[in-house]
């Protein structure tokens, strides 16, 4: 089904396929079909009554029903090409059974079966037979000399009757576009606040982790003890702990975590750098564990551990000092629970 075809698709979904497959429409229809019957009647249509007459209006009222079948989609091409057919023979019936060009009912409502369908969907089937019938009736008209005042009044309704089946489609498609934007804009809109609400929560938490590690040296600072090495110590140490989770948030592992403390409590300088990620990723407990012996095995110097840009499931580990080297761990970086976003202050 082509980009079209799944528009008329969408269109007629909710829709009630554009109002058409629903019981008031097949009865409404049904009425001006009585009233077509009624109006032969007094006109003389049926007098004196012929097969061919009565078998046409007979198709036209079937083609009512396969035209409002209570299905929210387009016709199908069967029953498409049905009322398309069952029109264009009620069209030759109206047309060679008349001898001069005037308004003819059983033209009329011809029509309203194939403009109508451009209302539930079906348009090139629609615009098919309309054509089919304008190009009857105009190779009629010339071929039997009618005058082109009744050529015109034959062709009147069945023009206007397209024109509005066409103004019908374009207002539905409108209509059903701007209540489908509407609604994508407001699913982005609850996403985003989702997300809003997800990120405060996981916010608040690390706030809260923060402060707990982050009182009691305040408490103690607070009270006066000296400010000596164990003191700065442990304050870099602390330091250090709360700006991992703020640089690297896809590093922040139990393992790591206490390697770093330790190497930054005998001197060592750590940095853990790591992008931020639109996805919630973690590093891979394995991983984490060789990460964290090489972190505790630098005995001075700096050490670096990152997730580059290149590869952003591999984590490198680069120390200098009294053994300067350079490690890389492949595969590091694994998708966390999708329901946890990735950590980030």
């Amino acid at each position: 089904m082509g980009p079209r075809g799944e528009l008329n698709v969408v269109t007629a979904r909710g829709t009630g396929a554009s109002g058409l497959a629903t019981r008031a429409a097949r009865w409404a229809m049904v009425f001006v079909w009585t009233t077509g019957i009624a109006r032969g009647l007094l006109e003389g249509v049926f007098s004196p009554p012929t097969v061919l007459v009565i078998a046409a209006h007979a198709a036209v009222l079937a083609g009512v029903f396969l035209l409002t079948a209570p299905s929210d989609r387009p016709l199908g091409r069967g029953r498409a090409a049905a009322v398309t057919a069952v029109a264009l023979a009620a069209t030759v019936v109206a047309v060679v059974t008349t001898t001069h060009a005037a308004d003819v009912w059983l033209l009329d409502f011809s029509t309203y079966l194939l403009a109508l369908m451009l209302a539930r969907g079906n348009p090139a089937f629609g615009l098919a037979g309309g054509a089919g019938q304008v190009l009857f009736v105009v190779g009629w008209g010339t071929a039997t000399a009618q005058p082109p005042s009744g050529i015109v009044a034959m062709l009147a309704i069945p023009m206007l009757s397209f024109v509005l089946g066409v103004v019908w489609r374009v207002v539905l498609r409108w209509i059903v576009a701007r209540e489908r934007a509407h609604r994508s804009e407001q699913a982005r809109a609850e996403r985003q606040a989702a997300a809003a609400e997800v990120a405060t929560r996981r916010f608040r938490r690390e706030l809260a982790e923060v402060r707990a590690e982050v009182l009691p040296v305040l408490a103690e600072l607070r009270d006066g003890i000296p400010i000596d090495d164990d003191v700065h110590a442990r304050v870099a140490v602390l330091e250090g702990t709360i700006r991992d989770r703020m640089r690297a948030p896809t590093l922040t592992h139990p393992l790591v975590t206490t390697a770093a403390a330790v190497a930054r409590a005998r001197g060592v300088r750590v940095a853990l750098l790591a992008p931020a990620s639109e996805r919630p990723v973690r590093i891979d407990d394995d991983a984490a564990a060789r990460i964290a012996a090489a972190v505790r095995d630098a005995s001075d110097g700096s050490v670096v551990v990152s997730v580059g840009d290149a590869d952003p499931t591999a984590v490198t580990i680069v120390t200098d000092g009294t053994r300067p080297g350079r490690t890389t761990v492949p595969d590091a970086v694994v998708p966390a629970d999708p329901a946890e976003p990735a950590p980030t202050l």
